[in-house]
């Protein structure tokens, strides 16, 4: 059963299971217009918008009121469920940070992986004959060995492609037990946001500064939330341990 953390005038009110919240809401406990916040999602919301409370009926007729003037209420703008820095900080869950050597680790490993790979792309290429004759005694066997490369190569980007859209982990990551997830709940932040955000456009920006962009970018790791520029720019942080099932 999934549990929710439940805030009230921008203060933690705790972590409250569905029935919990569903019978608070009965007894007046819980507002329908408090704070909610669980793992997987991606900002808080009203209780509202996961619960629902049948209206007591009122013991003495209701009172007409004038219709409000245009002026009076809220902008039409704001948004009167925004939670406070303070609601934030105090009841999203703390994020454990991976550390540098298990990132670093992690990336030597996914290079690893890619490059045991393509070795028999190499081996073709190496023995392929210099002429374009097919009928070479050495143009079936490279051809052979360049095939299977390529397929190898395919495979270990497949596997890769689905870790980190089902678990923000790369082969590399799931062995040293760290994951890509959103900042600051600690969400899946989906394949899309770390390809072409993290991936693309860092390598991009990378490329068109001659690597320099990519020397800034890996100094930010020594900040104090570890958040490279390629995190800052998908909004997303490397966290230790693998994510739930």
């Amino acid at each position: 059963m999934t549990s929710y953390h439940i805030a009230q005038n921008g203060a933690p009110a705790g972590v409250f299971t569905e029935a919990e919240i569903q019978s608070g809401l009965q007894s007046g406990r819980f507002s329908p217009n408090d704070l909610l916040w669980s793992e997987g999602m991606s900002e808080w919301l009203p209780v509202a918008t996961r619960f629902s409370v049948a209206p007591a009926a009122p013991s003495t007729p209701p009172v007409a009121t004038p219709y409000p003037s245009p002026q009076s209420g809220p902008s039409p703008t704001a948004n009167p469920y925004a939670p406070s820095a303070s609601v934030i900080a105090m009841e999203m869950p703390p994020l454990r940070l991976a550390s540098l050597g298990s990132r670093v680790a992690a990336i030597l490993l996914d290079s690893l992986v890619f490059g045991l790979a393509t070795i028999p792309v190499g081996i073709g290429l190496s023995i392929l004959p210099d002429s374009p004759d097919p009928t070479s005694p050495a143009a079936e066997p490279a051809t052979i060995f360049m095939a299977v490369g390529a397929l190898l190569s395919l495979v270990v980007i497949a596997i890769n492609l689905y870790l980190l859209a089902a678990r923000g982990q790369t082969l590399g990551k799931k062995w040293m037990h760290i994951r890509i997830a959103s900042h600051p709940n600690g969400g899946n932040p989906g394949l899309v946001r770390t390809l072409l955000l993290r991936g693309f456009v860092n390598g991009l920006l990378s490329n068109l500064t001659s690597g320099i962009y990519g020397l800034v970018d890996f100094c930010f790791v020594f900040r104090e939330d570890r958040r490279c520029l390629h995190d800052l720019l998908a909004g997303t942080v490397v966290l230790a341990g693998d994510p739930e099932s």
